[in-house]
């Protein structure tokens, strides 16, 4: 069960260039894929050994910690959809002969745990992390762990890592639970009557935990940016309940944006829970300060924010602010699922037959339907088939009394679109079983003399369900 050394070759294809750094659990490596000559981090991590009780436990532990590591790094930034703010997930694999796990994702240069932020950085470094802070709180889940340490670089670019305590809302995940690195944590999180106890374990809503984040990366702008030695920063929660940092007073800016808009934008950061601004509204903040507009992963400038707004077919103001044309863009962004373009009512429908809750913007519902979709686990495929089943009668007799309506193109649409992005989820005993049923009452039905007229109603509702099923779902039974 001995870790790999440094010119090893492992999982046939990788092999270990330099050691970055070790822990308790295993060793991270820098690596080169022999198949593609890419430079790689892979992180070897220890099963904990042993068969007496203590022992099975923390093996449990272990992989359950592994596991969720994985599904955070496979929903939020997997290839080939890496987000380019959060540092990319290649692939994981486990050697249960030598009790090894593995993680590779992309080499970065280092993290934040150490070195002086230069000052034409700050806002970049600011903008990058809090892009990528919104892109995860905008899939129903939050980080729990942000600090230097764990916010890492690649040339100019600066990226969110170690997605190993993400909390992510689903319907079998009600709440988070309070976890993380002490000196980053938010104060509400220490025991009011014990300042110096952190609640760790007890159950937090989702607002919660995406509050703690903000504190989290907040401390971290306020040690990087004033160049405060990490266990110098005065943070601990005070008796009274009151925020002990000295506001953060910069007397330099970064770049065009004067000190005064950093200032204010970290110490909103740093207020008391309920008054923390979102990461969406902080990188908003950023971004009107950089007169530019992250979309889809991409820094637009103002014409070429125009340009996508043309592309939308969207009607805009030119004389508007790239931040309200930036709003426009995010409104009437196409939510694309499996080559599908979602329309805001489609959404609506799919989140329903999904199971999920369809309030909020299209961004958000559609981020909440992408992250279903990678755990289709938590889709109940009798609950899924049931609604699919409804939609389908609706169709058919929606098309039978008014072929002309409009309605019918996008019930068509939005019936073929379930089927492109859940081929795993229809029941197909259930559609099977029903098919072989209607058709053979059909032929029963069709030779029976003298029909009544309900028998006739019958008659035709069954025959226009089979179109219907051969139509747009003949792969479902």
């Amino acid at each position: 069960m001995a870790l790999p050394n440094v010119g090893d070759t492992v999982l046939r294809k990788y092999t270990l260039t330099k050691t970055l750094g070790r822990g308790s659990f295993g060793t991270v490596y820098a690596a080169r894929d022999n198949s593609t000559g890419t430079d790689v981090a892979v992180k070897v991590l220890k099963v904990p050994p042993g068969n007496d009780a203590t022992a099975i436990a923390r093996r449990d532990q272990f992989n359950k910690a592994f596991d969720e590591e994985v599904v955070s790094f496979t929903r939020l930034s997997h290839v080939p959809s890496c987000h380019p703010n959060i540092v990319c997930m290649y692939g994981k694999d486990k050697h249960s002969v030598r009790g090894l796990v593995f993680i590779i994702t992309e080499l970065m240069d280092g993290d934040m745990d150490g070195p002086a932020l230069p000052e034409d950085q700050r806002i970049i470094f600011m903008r990058d992390t809090l892009a990528g802070l919104a892109f995860i709180h905008s899939h129903n889940s939050a980080h729990l762990d942000i600090k230097p340490a764990n916010i890492l670089r690649k040339g100019n670019q600066y990226k969110l890592g170690d997605l190993g305590l993400v909390c992510h809302i689903n319907p079998l995940v009600r709440q988070c639970m309070v976890q993380g690195s002490p000196l980053y944590m938010a104060p509400e999180f220490y025991d009011p009557v014990s300042p110096h106890r952190i609640l760790l374990g007890q159950g937090i809503s989702l607002a919660e935990a995406q509050s703690s984040d903000i504190w989290s990366l907040g401390l971290t702008f306020y040690q990087l940016l004033s160049r405060i030695p990490q266990r110098s920063v005065p943070h601990v929660y005070s008796a009274a309940g009151r925020n002990p940092l000295p506001r953060l007073h910069l007397l330099s800016g970064s770049g065009l944006v004067p000190a005064a808009t950093i200032n204010e934008i970290v110490n909103s950061m740093l207020q008391d829970y309920g008054g923390r601004p979102t990461a969406q509204t902080l990188l908003d903040r950023v971004n009107v300060a950089l007169e530019s507009c992250v979309y889809n992963g991409n820094r637009l400038s103002k014409p070429e924010t125009m340009t996508a707004l043309t592309s939308l077919n969207v009607v805009f103001d030119p004389n508007a602010s790239t931040h309200l044309l930036c709003q426009l863009l995010r409104a009437n962004a196409p939510c694309i699922i499996k080559a599908n373009n979602l329309s805001a009512p489609d959404l609506k429908v799919v989140a329903q037959v999904f199971g999920l809750p369809d309030g909020g913007t299209k961004t958000e519902l559609c981020g909440r339907l992408k992250s279903a979709l990678i755990q289709q686990d938590i889709i109940d495929k009798a609950a899924f088939s049931r609604k699919f089943d409804t939609l389908l009668i609706e169709y058919s007799l929606l098309k039978s009394k008014e072929p002309a309506n409009p309605r019918v193109k996008e019930y068509a649409k939005l019936l073929k679109t379930l089927v492109s992005i859940a081929p795993d989820k229809f029941d197909k005993a259930y559609f099977a079983g029903r098919y072989v049923t209607d058709t053979e009452w059909i032929k029963q039905m069709s030779a029976k003399p003298n029909k009544t007229p309900d028998d006739q109603e019958r008659l035709a509702a069954a025959q226009r369900y089979i179109r219907a099923l051969n139509d747009l779902a003949p792969n479902v039974r």
